[in-house]
């Protein structure tokens, strides 16, 4: 008997070191992880020379950048497009759209023989053309707000570390404004200036070379954050 389970072990122990099928194998050999090529990242006042040399080629042109531009827009509307596309939204709402109908209506049996009416659709005309100008004198005016919100936030000014004209070995603290910040940018903050850009600490003013960052404007929380520098920079 005892041979006969030393018999049995011994097979399911070779039932179990048996290689994987065929059909496994295959999927192993065809998954192989792709390759990504290698990535150049640019950063620091060398971009500004670039850009510097690039006006001088092309009579004063920026080069075009691959990044989107750090201005920002919160207002609905411009100019050309504010009457078209106000006007059509303001059809969106119920209450328009049912008046809207009724004045159909009333049209059609004031101006056909299909049924008779009593009223005049010419008042119910004005009074719908009146609540549509009247929210559209509003939306105007919160645009506006809005256009001069963007105006202050893309106009504030911010600090950027750019090579010297005079001596391009040396570099300068130059004022920029935050919509003309560009991806690659040594951004300089001081305490208590805000930033709008997402930044990469290099180092700080203290001995650690760390700093503390409130993100209130974000997600509404006061309390500061700790930001770690690398410690090869710092």
């Amino acid at each position: 008997d005892r041979a006969g389970v030393r018999s049995e072990m011994g097979a399911a122990a070779t039932k179990t070191d048996e290689p994987a099928s065929s059909l496994w194998s295959c999927a192993c050999l065809l998954r192989k992880e792709k390759e990504e090529p290698p990535r150049t990242i640019r950063s620091g006042p060398g971009i500004r020379a670039e850009e510097k040399e690039y006006a001088q080629e092309h009579r004063g042109r920026k080069p075009r950048s691959p990044f989107v531009p750090n201005s920002i827009r919160t207002a609905k509307y411009t100019w050309y497009s504010f009457l078209p596309v106000s006007f059509c939204g303001q059809f969106k709402r119920l209450g328009n759209q049912y008046f809207l109908f009724q004045t159909v209506v009333m049209l059609i049996g004031e101006y056909t023989p299909l049924y008779p009416t009593p009223l005049s659709s010419w008042s119910m005309v004005f009074t719908l053309l009146f609540v549509v100008f009247l929210s559209m004198i509003f939306e105007a005016r919160d645009d506006i707000n809005r256009h001069r919100k963007d105006h202050e936030t893309n106009n504030a000014k911010g600090h950027v570390i750019v090579p010297d004209d005079e001596d391009e070995e040396k570099a300068i603290d130059k004022k920029i404004t935050w919509k003309e910040f560009e991806v690659g940018d040594l951004v300089l903050v001081r305490s208590g200036q805000a930033f709008p850009v997402d930044l990469v600490l290099l180092t700080s003013s203290e001995l650690d070379g760390n700093c503390y960052v409130e993100t209130a404007n974000i997600d509404g929380e006061t309390n500061l954050k700790l930001r770690l520098a690398a410690k090869k920079l710092s």
